[in-house]
């Protein structure tokens, strides 16, 4: 198995495999909320660019995550400590879940990636409703943490401006603020 940069090496399971172009592992997509694998071929090559959702994401137990992003041929990892019987029982009931991981955790998985600097808050389901993700980071400029506009993550939300115009991006980062700017990834989730 090849290294999974700061992931270290053996006994991963491979999770899913999405593209940040695509809309298939958007936040609302039924991916996320039900039990049906999807594209197993691509999950064969397990560090193709070939989106995939296996059975592991609703039957492997697990007490650490990988995650890895691709940007400009470039893969990054993290990894990180959370128990569960499913990463599909960790997400699938949207209840929003907690993590302490440092946002220089999720700043380096991608190559100039920013995020706002007040309000940080990541895990799992985590945002409102301009800005989510099922497992990342969002954060805000102000103090009320009531309008996320910067994030990093797996699983984003179509990404609502204050001016009202969208973005699709289902794995990357966005930073919805001037200057706008917003990263399409390929995401890569692992769990031990």
């Amino acid at each position: 198995m090849e290294t999974l940069g700061d992931c270290g090496r053996g006994g991963w399971t491979l999770v899913m495999k999405m593209s940040g172009n695509k809309r298939t592992f958007e936040y609302d997509s039924s991916k996320w909320t039900n039990k049906e694998v999807y594209n197993v071929d691509g999950g064969l090559a397990n560090f193709s660019n070939i989106e995939t959702l296996l059975e592991s994401y609703w039957n492997v137990p697990f007490t650490m995550i990988c995650l890895g992003m691709q940007y400009n041929d470039e893969k990054r990892w993290m990894k990180f400590a959370h128990n569960g019987s499913s990463l599909y029982d960790v997400i699938a009931d949207n209840k929003q879940q907690t993590t302490t991981l440092a946002r220089d955790k999720w700043l380096g998985l991608i190559n100039n990636a920013r995020l706002q600097s007040n309000c940080n808050k990541n895990g799992f389901n985590v945002g409102k409703s301009n800005v989510k993700a099922r497992i990342g980071i969002v954060a805000d400029d102000g103090d009320q943490c009531n309008n996320y506009n910067s994030i990093i993550g797996f699983g984003l939300d179509k990404l609502r401006s204050a001016q009202g115009s969208s973005r699709t991006i289902a794995c990357g980062s966005a930073y919805l603020k001037n200057p706008k700017s917003k990263q399409h990834t390929f995401g890569f989730v692992f769990v031990q």
